[in-house]
């Protein structure tokens, strides 16, 4: 499976980072338990609401009609964190 991941330093927080990665929806949903609303607040990301994405407007409306489909996340992390993890 293919994805893209790239690590940030957060402005202003030198003790955290942001880990933003993009792919194929299938992926990104399956690591995803929060979204953002229509007003950039976080949010549950439900299972009922991701296979709607996937199934109607993924596969049905954007995949149909030949287009290729890319979703991005995020999460932010504290660096101590991420350093521990990259040993």
């Amino acid at each position: 499976m293919k994805r893209k991941s790239v690590i940030r330093q957060i402005p202003g927080d030198p003790e955290n980072v942001r880990v933003y990665v993009k792919g194929a929806p299938e992926y990104i949903f399956q690591l995803s338990t929060e979204t953002l609303d229509d007003h950039y607040q976080k949010t549950e990301f439900p299972e009922h609401k991701k296979d709607d994405i996937l199934n109607n407007t993924i596969g049905h409306e954007m995949a149909a009609t030949g287009l290729k489909v890319i979703s991005y996340a995020f999460k932010d992390l504290p660096l101590k964190k991420l350093n521990e993890m990259m040993h």
